[in-house]
C-alpha cells in the first residue's frame, strides 16, 4: 500500500448528521475534516484490532488454564513433600 494522500470525497450528506459531526469536531478541539480523517483511519484499523483483541483473549484463556494446572501440581507436590516431611519426623522421633 502507498502511503501518498488519496482525496475522499463524500457528497449529498444529511444536514443534521453533518451538523453533529461538525459539533462533535468541535468538542475535540480539531476541524471537520481532521475528525473525519480520524474517524476513518480507527475504522480501517478497527478491524484488525478486534481480531488481535481476540488472539490476545484467546492467549488470555489458554495461559489461565495452564497457570491453574500448574498451580494444581504445585499444591499436589507441596502435599506430598508435608507427607514425606511427616513420615520423616515420625522415624526420627521412633
Amino acid at each position: 500500500m502507498s502511503n501518498s494522500n488519496v482525496r475522499i470525497q463524500i457528497r449529498n450528506n444529511n444536514k443534521e448528521t453533518v451538523a453533529k459531526i461538525d459539533r462533535l469536531a468541535s468538542q475535540a478541539k480539531t476541524s471537520r475534516e481532521d475528525y473525519l480523517r480520524s474517524l476513518l483511519v480507527r475504522h480501517a484499523e478497527g478491524q484488525e484490532l478486534m481480531e488481535q483483541r481476540f488472539m490476545y483473549e484467546e492467549l488470555v484463556e489458554r495461559l489461565t488454564k495452564a497457570l491453574e494446572v500448574s498451580n494444581e501440581i504445585t499444591e499436589a507436590v507441596v502435599n506430598e513433600l508435608r507427607d514425606v516431611k511427616l513420615e520423616l519426623e515420625g522415624i526420627r522421633s521412633a
